[in-house]
């Protein structure tokens, strides 16, 4: 592997990393999922504001000819994430983070079946390889779907919106690709949650007025915290496309299934590890050999 690929690779796994964080404040947040959508958004929005504008004084620009397509893109990105993000909280709410988390990683493949017939990238990548590399992760994330330590069945609503999340997820890193082509990280992310705060706001406006953004100040802080470590989690994965085919990515930020399962066990405490810990030290070794894997795919 020559070194532009390394350095897309420990890009990825950083943001695998950064995507196992940023969902973790709303285990302590009990407002409803649309509303703590959009202080996330606002979190989300507030930093790729100073990222641009630091872009801006830089006198970077990244962006092509098709920057009106781009922004296009971008703004269909902050619906398909923000449709994905709500359910996925609904998730969280229904079986905890750790399970829902694993169903919504069958975003991975999704997202790489996406990126090697929509973007391409089956000419220049082993397709087998990346296949068999995410057949590994899911097959994982289903060893990883176990019942939470307080109910005897997996809550097949919270199943339901996980898998709803990973169809959003997934088509919205295939439009990630397009849009980062055409307009940059900085401003794709400016107009991705500039769409989030105006698609809530409008949902939220109608629904109640003012009244409807209402929220404890520890709430709001909570999402804007979630919605700054998702600018973290999008610029290294978008980052990361820069130098390795988005397949081979978003199947390493997969890995953020490891992270959220040892939450789930070792802090939140939402899993029994003493009656599942083969299923779950089968599932971790899965997810190993599925990224190990990915250095055949180039």
């Amino acid at each position: 592997m020559d070194l532009l690929w390394v350095q897309g690779v420990v890009i990825a796994f950083s943001s695998s990393l950064f995507f196992a964080l940023y969902v973790v404040p709303r285990k302590y947040s009990k407002i409803s999922p649309i509303v703590f959508s959009f202080y996330v958004g606002f979190g989300f929005f507030l930093v790729s504001l100073i990222s641009y504008g630091i872009q801006q004084v830089l006198g970077l620009n990244t962006s092509s000819t098709l920057i009106g397509l781009g922004i296009f893109q971008a703004i269909l990105i902050g619906i398909t994430w923000t449709t994905g993000l709500i359910c996925l909280l609904s998730a969280i709410d229904h079986i905890g983070l750790a399970s829902s988390n694993q169903w919504k990683n069958l975003q991975g493949p999704i997202g790489v079946l996406g990126s090697l017939f929509f973007l391409g990238e089956a000419a220049r990548t082993n397709s087998f390889f990346a296949l068999l590399s995410g057949v590994f992760i899911f097959i994982a994330a289903y060893l990883f779907t176990i019942p939470s330590l307080h109910k005897k069945a997996i809550d097949h609503i919270g199943v339901i919106y996980s898998l709803f999340a990973a169809i959003c997820f997934g088509l919205t890193t295939v439009l990630n690709k397009f849009a980062n082509d055409s307009i940059g990280i900085a401003m794709q992310q400016l107009i991705w949650s500039a769409t989030i705060i105006v698609f809530l706001g409008i949902i939220l406006g109608t629904k109640g007025g003012f009244k409807a953004f209402r929220a404890p100040r520890r709430d709001i802080l909570l999402g804007m915290v979630g919605g700054m470590l998702y600018w973290l989690s999008s610029f290294t994965m978008l980052a990361s496309y820069q130098f390795i085919p988005v397949s081979v990515a978003f199947t390493i930020i997969q890995l953020n299934t490891l992270w959220v399962v040892a939450m789930g066990i070792g802090f939140f405490r939402e899993i029994n590890l003493s009656r599942y810990w083969r299923r779950i030290l089968f599932g971790v070794l899965l997810s190993i050999a599925g990224v190990l894997l990915l250095a055949l795919t180039k």
